[in-house]
């Protein structure tokens, strides 16, 4: 809906074909959309385990790492794992091994981004995310999760206290609207499966954050417990933008509806 608006188009958030003309057309229409990838043995290392789905037993891992080598896959190559085997007639992903090829979407490599991010804008009506310079111009988009009715994102202006890789997360059932008052603390160990993924950015409002997470297929359908979620690989590009002191201005987030809740 955004890019229609900026392309001149009626914003609908619907993909029709005048939509996706525009966007090729602002891409440079790229040669390839989906590339051959001989995998690496950095592509396909574990471990890999089926993980708990009960935070206290999480708390006790050592490390949320990947349940399995298609997670990791289809986290490396921005795109869900059903979409992958359906890229690849139906492969099994969790068979492949180093010196496999795999069809993938054209993700890696992203071109580097000319200027210094001066402040962010997070719509929570659009549910986007943009980094902006100081002219204006944006530098960094990307879709967001944030915060639902009951649990609401912050509204105003705030700034990025500080930038953790791989953080712990405190699990805090007093400041979550949907887990009882009276269960107890607990800290979940880091890796992609952490409830704030990879990297967490404080805010300068107790509690907030701009974070990653374990489910990217969420991001811009689920609401938040207040905090603004991207996925893993937006959120480390963002946080290789950004620095302490960056402004953060939020906006439209009041009244979202309920969805389902993460951190």
């Amino acid at each position: 809906a955004w890019f229609q608006k900026t392309a001149g188009l009626p914003s609908t958030g619907i993909l029709d074909a005048a939509t996706a003309r525009a966007l090729a057309d602002r891409a440079g229409r790229p040669r390839q959309l989906v590339v051959p990838r001989v995998l690496t043995a950095e592509d396909v290392a574990g471990p890999f385990a089926p993980l708990p789905d009960d935070v206290y037993a999480r708390a006790e891992l050592d490390r949320l790492g990947y349940a399995s080598l298609a997670e990791k896959l289809g986290e490396t190559f921005h795109a869900a794992p059903d979409l992958l085997a359906r890229l690849n007639d139906g492969v099994v992903l969790d068979s492949l091994a180093a010196g496999d090829t795999l069809r993938v979407p054209n993700v890696r490599g992203a071109p580097a981004i000319e200027g210094a991010v001066s402040r962010l804008v997070i719509s929570g009506e659009a549910g986007y995310l943009h980094a902006l310079a100081a002219n204006g111009d944006v530098l960094f988009h990307a879709p967001v999760t944030v915060g639902a009715s009951y649990d609401p994102s912050p509204e105003g202006t705030f700034t990025v206290e500080s930038i953790t890789r791989d953080p712990w997360w405190h699990y805090q059932p007093a400041i979550l609207a949907a887990v009882p008052d009276d269960e107890p603390d607990a800290h979940v160990p880091p890796g992609p499966n952490n409830p704030v993924g990879v990297v967490w950015m404080a805010l300068s409002k107790e509690h907030y954050g701009i974070h990653g997470t374990s489910a990217p297929g969420t991001i811009g359908y689920a609401s938040s417990a207040g905090c603004v979620r991207l996925t893993n690989w937006d959120a480390l590009r963002l946080a290789s933008l950004v620095r302490p002191g960056t402004s953060v201005r939020f906006r439209d987030v009041a009244g979202r509806p309920a969805a389902t809740s993460a951190p």
